[in-house]
């Protein structure tokens, strides 16, 4: 090499120079017999030398190399750098760096090299910065015998803890296998704001034919997961996209969870969405990832809450049984918002004077209304993952929308005023509709062949029901019924253009209107 030199272009498309100061390669042909003799040094790079022989057969096209041909090898390499190795566009921001000695030597065939030498690397330094991996002072020694390669000892270090592995790599039908064996005390996988994963244990990983296992017993020393917004777009599961290969049986590489345990420890938080809780417990997962792999085990939350209608709800019981896909755990979740000390003395105060006023009236005990009890309300989850049951409860038990409004405004239906009504009124198709993508006064309509099905009203007096069906698209047919005044009216609207309407109404009160519509920014 006279003068130049090589970058290479990471998944990043950061340059990194090799520095090359000397590039040299012999290719010698002496009848049959080959020489190739290279060397290759560079200030980044480091120095590589390598001297190999072989023997060419005659055969009728002309020289071939054949799988039994002898194979001599010598060959020794330091590497001062490993930043210019090229990496995927998938590890985009990714890099790695270190320094590697090696050692090498062959005496055998092409298909049979009987490797000898060894391998040493010191300073090995792997960082993703956008998953939150950073693992430094990075250690591996290694050998070479026969087909095998033997790693005597890896180490990388992430955080304060470290994670060391060892085994070998088989050559099996041209094939490698890899067998290795994974310790791990206080490792840090991730870290980030909203993701932490400290981990210790051991573990088993084996890589045969396209199948990578995974076995082992870990325990988690801290964790944090923070759960991702839910209105961030998906795509549907009947949608396609076509140049994708998501199918399992043509995936490239199955991962195999063999028996694989996990502990969460007593300091694993999970948040998000609301939810706020630490959970312990233990899961052991088996079967192909490509699929929902089994799952056994059970998680329970230790103490959290969970934020739902601008109330603040304790967590009294969590527990998330496995037995089955990991999706479908069956759930046993209740979550109860507390009634503070004071108002429930307050409360029962009122209510015992009101009762000696019955009494000394001869009434009966039951004139007593609901509103006028302390009654802790909240949510209870049972079913499984896939198809859950939410229900309202509360304590004491009282009707459904007494619950709902304790829950939501802290105070029964009775001491609720007009702007209350409309707060339970959306709440209520909330959670009668369980978290469904559609409301619960949309799903009753389409199941009575109706396009509209709804409460109106801000109190008991002016509440109301509607039921509406559109006939054609300029012909809509609506009629409302009071729950308990005396309104009874029937309506028919004809949209004769985008803007004009004329609405007929017969019933309690009749009236020919004239409708238009206009909108403004």
């Amino acid at each position: 090499l006279e003068s130049g030199d090589l970058a290479i272009t990471n998944g990043s498309n950061k340059a990194s120079p090799l520095g090359l100061q000397e590039v040299n390669a012999q290719l010698q042909i002496n009848n049959n017999k080959i020489l190739l003799v290279t060397k290759i040094a560079g200030e980044q790079l480091g120095h590589f030398d390598a001297r190999i022989t072989t023997v060419a057969t005659k055969v009728d096209t002309g020289f071939a190399l054949m799988a039994n041909a002898p194979l001599t090898l010598e060959s020794s390499a330091q590497l001062n750098t490993l930043a210019w190795l090229p990496l995927p566009a998938a590890l985009s921001g990714a890099s790695v760096d270190g320094a590697l000695q090696m050692n090498l030597q062959a005496n055998g065939t092409l298909q049979q090299p009987h490797l000898q030498g060894m391998a040493t690397g010191k300073n090995l330094q792997i960082s993703l910065p956008l998953q939150g991996v950073v693992l430094t002072e990075g250690l591996f020694e290694a050998t070479f015998e026969n087909e095998q390669l033997r790693i005597i000892k890896a180490q990388l270090k992430g955080g304060n803890g470290y994670l060391t592995a060892s085994g070998m790599v088989i050559m099996e039908n041209k094939l490698p296998k890899v067998e290795l064996d994974w310790v791990a005390s206080q490792f840090t996988i991730i870290s980030t704001s909203d993701r932490l994963l400290v981990v210790a244990g051991k573990g088993k990983t084996i890589l045969a034919k396209d199948t990578f296992s995974v076995s082992g017993d870990f325990n988690v020393v801290k964790g944090l997961i923070e759960l991702a917004k839910d209105d961030v777009p998906t795509l549907e599961d009947d949608v396609i996209v076509l140049g994708r290969n998501e199918s399992p049986d043509e995936a490239g590489l199955k991962i195999l969870l063999n028996g694989l345990r996990i502990d969460l420890g007593k300091d694993f938080t999970l948040r998000g969405r609301g939810l706020n809780a630490q959970l312990s417990g233990a899961v052991v997962l088996s079967g192909l990832t490509q699929y929902l792999p089994h799952a056994e085990g059970s998680i329970k939350v230790e103490k959290g809450t969970y934020m739902a209608y601008g109330q603040v709800l304790n967590i009294t019981r969590g527990i998330l049984n496995f037995n089955g896909p990991v999706d479908n755990p069956s759930l046993s979740i209740r979550a109860m918002r507390n009634a503070m000390t004071t108002d429930i003395t307050q409360i029962n105060t009122r209510a015992e004077n009101i009762q000696q006023e019955a009494t000394n009236r001869n009434s009966s005990q039951n004139n007593l209304s609901f509103g006028d009890q302390a009654v802790n309300a909240g949510v209870e989850i049972t079913g499984n993952g896939v198809n859950p049951i939410i229900k309202l409860v509360s304590e004491p038990n009282v009707p459904d929308t007494e619950k709902l409004s304790w829950l939501v405004l802290g105070h029964g239906t009775s001491q609720a005023g007009s702007n209350d009504f409309a707060v339970l009124s959306l709440a209520a198709g909330a959670v009668l509709s369980q978290g469904e993508s559609l409301p619960l006064q949309t799903k009753l309509a389409r199941a009575s062949g109706l396009d509209e099905f709804s409460f109106s009203g801000s109190d008991a007096q002016s509440a109301s029901l509607t039921l509406g069906k559109r006939l054609t698209s300029q012909l809509y047919l609506s009629y409302q019924k009071s729950i308990s005044g005396l309104l009874n009216v029937a309506r028919l609207t004809f949209n004769f253009t985008p803007r004009w309407a004329l609405q007929v109404e017969a019933g309690t009160q009749s009236a020919l209107d004239v409708l238009y519509t206009f909108s403004f920014k």
